[in-house]
């Protein structure tokens, strides 16, 4: 990242500038305020992420405040009183700056975890009303069962990974075709949302949004708490836990947007299909030291059916 991307954006020295991680840094101006500078190689999803981010806002959802480009006059280098755009490129990719928002990210069973996963139930549930009035036309349709059939399969036999055929059969006799689809976040995990005490504020990385079953998100929201502890914890205290967060979850989802007798049905297959992806998504990108784990995941929730079943 260059520091023409920064002065494209209005910075001037002085200011900090920390790597967060792969394309993403953080900027802290002369005053103190904090900024988060994102590098993405694909204009199109830049141009999507910000017209969803605008349509967001203006149906209440807590998400970013991106700034916008500023335009200067090269015969005297300062800044013009006109704004171009919400992002800047150069030969790397696009790069879009948001203001950091406020909030904490935090693990599922801190305090009054039913309190927090009631809230965070009703707080997904009012992102999804409002996910379903965005229209982007057929922009990242998703059919999981395709995938499954198609690149998942694939990129898994390419890895000599086995895979139980009842497992793969158990995933695509899912009724999915059927469920309620429209666009959803697709990525919703405790690195995504923040917290200020029991609240969720704030919804992060909006990426991966696709068209897709409304359950999924719920069910990658669940089984990303099964995955960061349930290996390691593998107790039944461990497992009533997460069954009380994700029922009180239920409970506050469907207090603003309920779900289908359907979609709690498909919850089994769906979370099954999501570590099938996992498996494959990390033997394609050659990142074989997660692949123990999810086999491991992937295995349980099929021999563990009754976990979804509320």
């Amino acid at each position: 990242m260059s520091m023409e991307i920064l002065r494209n954006f209005g910075f001037t020295p002085p200011f900090e500038c920390r790597e967060l991680r792969g394309r993403t840094w953080e900027i802290k101006n002369a005053g103190g305020e904090i900024f988060i500078l994102k590098r993405n190689e694909n204009c199109a999803e830049v141009e999507k992420s910000l017209t969803l981010n605008k349509f967001l806002r203006s149906e209440g959802v807590c998400v970013a405040e991106y700034l916008p480009e500023i335009l200067r006059s090269k015969s005297e280098g300062v800044c013009a009183e006109k704004y171009l755009r919400f992002f800047t490129c150069d030969s790397d990719g696009a790069y879009t700056l948001m203001r950091k928002m406020g909030g904490t990210h935090r693990t599922a069973f801190v305090g009054d975890f039913a309190f927090t996963a009631r809230n965070a139930g009703v707080k997904i549930a009012r992102l999804h009303k409002a996910l379903k009035k965005w229209d982007f036309g057929d922009a990242n349709d998703s059919d999981l069962i395709d995938e499954l059939n198609g690149w998942v399969r694939e990129a898994i036999t390419a890895g000599g990974i086995e895979i139980s055929d009842e497992i793969f059969s158990t995933c695509t006799s899912c009724e999915y075709r059927a469920l309620p689809r429209q666009f959803i976040h697709r990525d919703i995990q405790h690195g995504n949302i923040l917290f200020e005490g029991n609240e969720l504020v704030g919804f992060l990385d909006f990426d991966l949004t696709q068209k897709n079953a409304r359950v999924f998100d719920i069910v990658y929201f669940f089984s990303s708490i099964l995955a960061d502890e349930w290996i390691s914890e593998n107790s039944d205290e461990f497992v009533a836990k997460w069954r009380e967060y994700a029922s009180a979850f239920l409970c506050g989802y469907n207090s603003e947007n309920t779900l289908l007798a359907s979609e709690i049905k498909a919850m089994h297959k769906i979370a099954l299909s999501i570590q099938l992806i996992f498996i494959a998504w990390f033997s394609s990108v050659g990142q074989t030291e997660f692949l123990p784990k999810s086999i491991e995941m992937l295995n349980r929730v099929f021999e563990n059916e009754e976990l979804f079943s509320f």
